[in-house]
């Protein structure tokens, strides 16, 4: 059930770009509803490194302070700093039995972060992600991937889905240096 996890990192990453936290003392809480099954797989008190992998609270949190979720964000050197353990007692994952849990489509979250200046930020995620997911899914996905805020999906897609050069593509990706790269015509 690794793709229970995809949702709730893909909603705390949306969440983290809108919060604009400086640390976990900006946080009050966090509310994550998902599946009744979800919630009962989860590893909520993680003892290590590894065991944060399984972790809910552990993903969300780590994932809404740094903005991230790569893989550098479940080592031990990341997992020993403290701060997401701070934070992880304010994260509550919520058994919800209105969510949809068939496996074969994913798992959809909601998550609610209540900061403690007041503001509130709620994001949610489908549960069709990988092969079920819409072109809407995969423009959200290239949004998120751009680390400097800028807003590409739709118009990535839209290259994608039209004839362009391999350049053009590149240059739409905001690649700086292509100069090794062909002209071949790209298409779906």
């Amino acid at each position: 059930m690794g793709g229970s996890r995809q949702s709730l990192i893909e909603a705390a990453l949306r969440a983290a770009r809108k919060a604009r936290v400086s640390g976990h003392g900006d946080i009050e809480r966090i509310d994550c509803r998902v599946n009744t099954a979800v919630a009962h797989i989860d590893h909520r008190d993680p003892k290590s490194w590894l065991d944060s992998r399984f972790s809910h609270a552990y993903c969300t949190a780590v994932t809404v302070l740094d903005g991230s979720a790569a893989p550098v964000q479940f080592e031990a050197t990341r997992f020993a700093v403290g701060d997401v353990q701070a934070l992880m007692k304010r994260v509550n994952v919520i058994a919800d039995d209105a969510m949809p849990g068939d496996p074969t489509r994913g798992f959809p979250t909601r998550i609610e972060v209540l900061l403690t200046d007041g503001r509130r930020v709620v994001e949610e995620c489908g549960p069709d992600v990988g092969e079920h997911a819409t072109a809407q899914d995969s423009v959200n996905k290239i949004d998120l991937a751009c680390r400097d805020g800028r807003q590409r999906g739709a118009f990535l897609l839209d290259k994608l889905n039209s004839k362009c050069s391999v350049s053009e593509f590149v240059d739409a990706l905001g690649v700086r240096d292509h100069s090794s790269v062909s002209s071949t015509a790209v298409s779906s």
